[in-house]
């Protein structure tokens, strides 16, 4: 059996085609072709970012390795798997690959793998579209997010510190979640005042601005009376 890479990506949670659903797929593809996967590189981030990619960077900086290299074939489920970059820079990673011996299959992806003008063409296509569909896809997130915030919603993030997270019930009132809980569908989350450390804050306003104390002689007298500094959270909630 030939040996190969593998590399799987998933930009975002609520996208289809997880790194799981594209493992299970790319290796049966590769096993009905005759193809052993000799190592697996993976992303959840965005196609837009190379450098925000360490599973594709690794990729390449391996596939560069031609003494240490494992595999001279990559597989991947689609061209959006590959990359969502400008169509020149994710068509210059693969010729790179190519120039380093190394070629790119895509196992679910009709057409890109023929040879001559027509992979080529298709390819192309596949590249200009899975860009734009990124940059429409951050338009329509980003003025989502103005919409939550102008209506005064939390859009995401661990809460600054004086602040909790708190869910609208159907009745309008607000209550209290959990440091990791995540928001449900539909659910609208807006801050309200922590009931400790809205005081904490209170506190160093009134003894930097009203009395004339350096920050240091603040964090001192916190640190003193045992006052736990701003940690951040293992999970960052969603909004």
């Amino acid at each position: 059996m030939t040996p190969a890479y593998a590399l799987y990506r998933r930009s975002r949670s609520y996208q289809d085609l997880s790194v799981e659903e594209q493992r299970e797929a790319v290796q049966s593809w590769a096993k009905g072709h005759d193809y052993r996967i000799v190592r697996e590189f993976a992303d959840d981030a965005s196609g837009l970012d190379t450098a925000r990619r360490r599973g594709f960077t690794g990729l390449l900086a391996a596939c560069s390795r031609s003494r240490t290299r494992e595999a001279n074939v990559v597989l991947c489920y689609d061209v959006s798997r590959f990359s969502r970059l400008e169509p020149d820079e994710a068509a210059y990673h693969e010729h790179s690959l190519r120039l380093a011996g190394v070629q790119v299959i895509y196992t679910h992806e009709p057409g890109t793998n023929e040879a001559g003008v027509t992979g080529q063409l298709v390819k192309s296509l596949k590249r200009v579209l899975a860009h734009e569909y990124s940059q429409k896809l951050s338009q329509v997130v980003s003025r989502g997010l103005r919409a939550h915030a102008e209506h005064g919603d939390w859009t995401g993030g661990p809460p600054p510190y004086g602040y909790r997270r708190a869910a609208y019930q159907t009745d309008g009132a607000l209550r209290l979640l959990e440091p990791g809980r995540w928001k449900a569908k539909g659910e609208r989350v807006s801050l309200v005042p922590d009931p400790v450390e809205a005081g904490i804050v209170r506190e160093i306003f009134d003894s930097y601005a009203h009395r004339g104390w350096g920050l240091a002689a603040i964090a001192h007298r916190l640190n003193a009376r045992g006052v736990p500094p701003p940690a951040s959270p293992t999970i960052p909630p969603r909004p």
